[in-house]
Parts: C-alpha cells; structure tokens; sequence
C-alpha cells in the first residue's frame, strides 16, 4: 500500500470512529474567531514534538553547545539532556547577617574622699607641713621653717640659704648680725660681690663683661685697695691713649720705634696724651 492511499485510510477510520460516538451533548464548534480547529492543533503539537526531537538528536552529535540564563552563558558538553540540566547554576540564596549592637555603658567612677586639713598643708607645704588649728593656717613641725625659694618646709640651714639667696643673688647664710636675727650673707664658694655689693658672679662672667666693654685682651681682677673688681688688660696687651680699649702691646712698641728710633720701647705708660717710650739703643 502506498503512503497515500494509507494515510487516507487512517482519516477514514477516525471519521468512522466519530460518526459511531453518541452524542449526549451539542459539542461547542469551534469558534471561528480562533482560527484553528481541535484536529490543528493536535497536528501543531505533533508537529512542535517532532522538531524538539530533531533539535535533541542535532544537540548531541555537537561536542558542545551554549545556552543563556540570567545574562550569563553557559557551556555545556554531553549526549544526554541530565548532562544539560547538570551544569544550570545554582543561585544560593543571600542570608542576611544580623547586626548585633552592644549597648555602651559609662564606667561609674567614685568621687574622691574630701582631702583633711592636714593633708591640704603637707600638699601646700611639703611633708613637713603641718596644720594650725588655732587659726585655721598652715605652718611648719618643729625643727622646720618655711623656705621662701623652694616654698616648703625644710630644715633651718637651708631656709637662711634660701632667704640670702632670694635677696642677693648666689649668696648664702654666713652668720646673724648683732641683734641676733637679721641675716648675714655672704658669696658661696667660687663667687665674689659685684661693686655694689648686690649679687655675686664668678670671676669668668665679670671678665666676660669687660671683654665686651673693652676688646678681647681685657679681663676683671679685684682691687688690692678696696676689694672691688676693675677691668684690666691681660698680658701682651695694654690700654690705647684713650684708655677706651685694650690693644696689643706689639702695636705700641711699632709706634715707639717710629717716633723715637729703632729698639725703642713702650714703657707702660701715659703723658699728656702720650706713649712713653724708652730711648734706643
């Protein structure tokens, strides 16, 4: 039998089947509108299966093939759809962390103790310090007196020190006066009164004040006659004409020579104005 002569027999036998149903019910025509009968669209799902066959069969004789999902591309290789299935991403799902937040306490802190009488005066004037309850003040213990430099209370020694001191400068106790309470001071060790008897200084700062005043041979020495401190010119210098400066006494023997004659000398001293130089010889 040919193909066709089949296929009309097959349509044969389903309008025989048809016609053979009772009809219990008005079947609903098909709507016109639709455009396509029941027998369409079966053909049109045998039709759609038969192509998804042919396109499996094609799929698994290529090595490879790519499929999109999610924008994104996927490459997959196999003869069978499960190898296709396998390589379909898994999105896991996001979990939320949980943000814990930890409560901040203050730190309760215990005010200090209200300090007593007795430690307000050791605070003010050092351990030795003591509190007056008679008047309400600060003073000192027994065999301590308050020193006025260092603003404690210390031993007797040393507040006499710190009282000569705080008057003239670098000096400290000697002895009292003759009434027996006024202080005597005097310079310590390695320093000497200034002229007016004010403050001390060592020897290096009083001959530093003449360097400046009067030229880098100058130095200070104290007066055999009174004690006190002049300005002098150290050895190899002498004082100018105008005794303002202290020059080298090289310069003035090469004044000699000139105005008195070869070899001839300065001979230390001033007249009228005047060098006096020895006579040559």
């Amino acid at each position: 039998m040919e193909n066709k002569d089949k296929i009309n027999f097959d349509l044969n036998f389903l309008d025989e089947n048809i016609k053979e149903k009772p009809k219990h019910k008005a079947e609903k025509k098909p709507d016109s509108s639709s455009g396509m009968s029941k027998y369409q669209a079966i053909a049109v799902v045998v039709l759609i299966g038969a192509v998804i066959t042919i396109a499996i069969v094609a799929g698994g004789e290529n090595d490879s093939s790519t499929v999109a999902t999610d924008n994104s591309t996927y490459t997959y290789s196999g003869d069978s759809a499960a190898d296709f299935e396998s390589i379909v991403p898994v999105v896991e799902e996001k979990k939320e962390e949980k943000k814990t937040t930890t409560k901040k306490t203050a730190a309760i802190v215990t005010p200090p103790a209200p300090k007593t009488n007795e430690e307000y005066c050791t605070d003010m004037n050092g351990p030795y310090g003591t509190y007056n309850a008679s008047d309400n003040s600060c003073g000192c213990a027994a065999g301590y007196y308050y020193g006025v430099t260092s603003k404690q209370c210390v031993s007797l020694v040393t507040s006499r020190d710190e009282s000569c001191s705080a008057k003239y400068s670098n000096t400290s106790f000697l002895k009292y006066d003759t009434d027996g309470k006024t202080n005597i001071c005097d310079c310590k060790a390695g320093y000497d009164w200034n002229n007016d008897r004010t403050a001390c200084f060592t020897p290096a700062s009083f001959s530093q004040s003449c360097k400046t005043s009067y030229g880098e041979g100058s130095y200070s020495s104290p007066s055999s006659t009174d004690g006190k401190r002049y300005c002098d010119c150290s050895y190899g210098y002498d004082w100018d004409i105008g005794q303002k400066s202290c020059v080298t006494t090289a310069s003035i023997n090469q004044i000699c020579e000139r105005d008195v004659g070869r070899n001839s000398r300065y001979s230390g001293t001033i007249t009228d104005g005047k060098y006096n130089c020895t006579q040559p010889y």
